[in-house]
């Protein structure tokens, strides 16, 4: 699962404040995912896809905004080859991304 909030650009907002990123990611794997070693390896493979997305603008924030993005584990995730796993955190971004998009957009 993943959600994703588009928030405004402070630097936007106030020029003076120094350079804030343009996205944050927060992994949540609890226990149901495996042991202390399954999780830790899930936390990499997802830190890794995410950081790959991310350089090559697969997620790119909309002008003035920056993404909050916050992806849950499930124990299935375990199941999956690299491929696969990027394949579904890239759809489910992307989904998520669009949501919040129309969300924004209504405010």
């Amino acid at each position: 699962m993943v959600s994703v909030l588009a928030r405004p650009n402070a630097v936007a907002a106030n020029p003076e404040t120094p350079d804030q990123e343009s996205w944050r990611c927060g992994l949540v794997v609890s226990k149901a995912v495996g042991n202390a070693v399954v999780r830790h390896r899930v936390q990499r493979r997802l830190r890794h896809i995410v950081m790959d997305l991310m350089r090559e603008g697969a997620l790119e924030p909309v002008a003035g905004h920056s993404w909050d993005i916050v992806i849950r584990a499930f124990p299935e995730i375990t199941s999956l080859d690299h491929a696969q796993l990027r394949a579904e955190v890239l759809g489910a971004a992307q989904r998520a991304q669009r949501k919040s998009l129309r969300r924004a957009s209504r405010s």
